[in-house]
């Protein structure tokens, strides 16, 4: 039932008890007349009480299901990455991205050792001289390898990989 037959209900209802005729020779007793605006007045409550967990049960049905991320607080010192999950053999979302699957070239290829092992790198100055699309690769690969001479920007050879690239195989 709407809202607006239940208050068309309650307001007929209640005009009825209220203009019913009343016999002149019993005469109008101040304690039913009581008694019926206490009714009238438990019969709105409730109706009003009955409607209001409608519209509750509305409003839960019509609010999405997905958190809304602006409103959860951001942990500190976390690197937020924002972006569209995708499976990992699903292209579909990509763009054709045709320059991606020209390989990397191998002269431009450097073994990093480190104390967890071997690292992979491109070195950027060589990408930037030797390949075309230097210019197009990720800003997020991107790492500094100190040297006698310096900080040296690389892009790791994982990185580009995950992100699509053709990159030499060892």
């Amino acid at each position: 039932m709407s809202r607006l037959m239940k208050t068309l209900v309650a307001g007929a209802t209640a005009l009825g008890l209220i203009f019913t005729p009343i016999t002149a020779s019993a005469g109008p007793d101040r304690d039913d007349i009581a008694k019926a605006l206490a009714g009238l007045v438990i019969l709105g409550i409730t109706a009003k009480a009955i409607d209001n967990r409608n519209d509750r049960r509305d409003r839960a049905r019509s609010v999405s299901r997905q958190p809304d991320f602006r409103a959860i607080e951001q942990p500190q010192n976390r690197r937020i990455i924002e972006g569209q999950l995708r499976r990992p053999g699903d292209f579909s979302a990509r763009v054709d991205q045709g320059f991606k699957r020209r390989p990397l070239p191998d002269q431009c290829l450097r073994i990093v050792d480190t104390r967890r092992g071997d690292r992979l790198v491109y070195g950027e100055r060589c990408l930037n001289r030797t390949y075309r699309h230097a210019d197009k690769l990720p800003t997020a690969c991107t790492r500094y390898i100190r040297t006698n001479r310096g900080l040296r920007p690389v892009f790791g050879a994982r990185c580009l990989a995950g992100d699509g690239w053709q990159v030499a195989r060892r």
